[in-house]
């Protein structure tokens, strides 16, 4: 079963800090039937939620600072009002450098997924390259996904790939708690260079189907930076994961 496709709004930050609304309309008419949100760009939730429904657009989830206690009201507040029930946090590189600052984090985000969880919300980190450093012969994200046992998996094929393992194998062997999946491609390559999907060298059809239907929600596109026009990047990861079968569009 298809899994519908949506827009990491990060992608296109550049127009949406200038006009919201105008860019969730634009990415409605490609196709998209979801978003990821990275900021509302100072709007209020329920205007962002009016937009939403004019468009027949859903937010598939948020992402967002791990949560502290104070921010939790106020988190759970733009995530009902969104009609969301996901929410999405990571830590930098730096945070595991060591198998102490990796406890931190392990610390941090039993406590959100926690505090979260009490409000029906589920709390996923995205993987980039460095949550693959080991650390006394694991992978950090092994660590944290050992001990954070409510913690779920926001996948991204590239960083997995960039950071030398296999997109398929890490997503198999999370499947049962990867809901959503950054279809990102690109160049493995240093610097890290970002192609529309389908143009580089990620294994994107190998990642996707290695999760389980069951569990997999969202099929996610997101660029972090390209070097020309990014509407036609991610028009043309639009068309390819949508004509080759690995995501659902309304186009």
């Amino acid at each position: 079963m298809l899994k519908p496709i949506a827009l990491q709004l990060y992608t296109v930050r550049d127009y949406a800090e200038k006009d919201l609304f105008g860019t969730l309309e634009k990415v409605a008419e490609i196709g998209f039937r979801g978003v990821e949100f990275a900021g509302l760009y100072g709007h209020k939730p329920s205007e962002v939620a009016k937009v939403l429904n004019d468009l027949g657009l859903k937010a598939c989830c948020i992402h967002d600072d791990i949560p502290k206690r104070e921010d939790i009201e106020k988190l759970v507040q733009i995530e009902h009002e969104l009609g969301c029930s996901r929410m999405v946090s990571m830590f930098g590189p730096a945070q595991y450098d060591s198998a102490e600052l990796c406890r931190e984090a392990v610390d941090r985000f039993n406590e959100a997924c926690e505090m979260l969880g009490e409000h029906g919300i589920s709390l996923a980190t995205h993987n980039h390259w460095w949550e693959f450093k080991t650390i006394n012969g694991r992978y950090a994200l092994d660590i944290l996904m050992d001990e954070c046992p409510n913690l779920l998996l926001e996948a991204d094929l590239y960083w997995a790939q960039y950071a030398k393992t296999s997109p398929a194998e890490q997503v198999a062997r999370f499947r049962s708690r990867i809901p959503l999946i950054h279809a990102k491609d690109g160049l493995i390559k240093e610097p890290a260079e970002f192609t529309a999907a389908g143009d580089g060298e990620v294994d994107l059809t190998g990642g996707i189907k290695a999760a389980d239907p069951n569990v997999l929600e969202w099929v996610i596109v997101e660029l972090d930076e390209f070097a020309g026009d990014m509407w036609q990047a991610v028009k043309g990861s639009y068309r390819y994961l949508t004509q080759t079968g690995l995501a659902e569009g309304n186009r």
